[in-house]
């Protein structure tokens, strides 16, 4: 009889990635595990991968978040040219 292959949930492995990332990274990965929830870990990743190949992100505001001085948060990005 075949042993079955045991994969690894999804959970394991962002906890393994943040492991080697700073406190927020690690608390995104332990607490936003599922469902919409995940969908900010998946697209922190992705972010991440399309910084390491030399792309930029465009951030647009709208309404109240324009003068939300979202730039305070946002200052370290922008100085960084990212």
């Amino acid at each position: 009889m075949k042993k079955a292959k045991l994969q690894k949930r999804p959970e394991d492995i962002n906890a393994k990635l943040a492991s080697k990332k700073g406190p927020i990274s690690q608390f995104i990965a332990h607490n936003y595990r599922h469902f919409n929830a995940a969908a900010l870990l998946d697209s922190a990743k992705g972010y991440e991968d399309h910084l390491k190949l030399g792309g930029k992100m465009l951030v647009t505001l709208a309404g109240a978040m324009s003068t939300a001085e979202l730039g305070l948060t946002l200052a370290e990005m922008i100085r960084a040219d990212k």
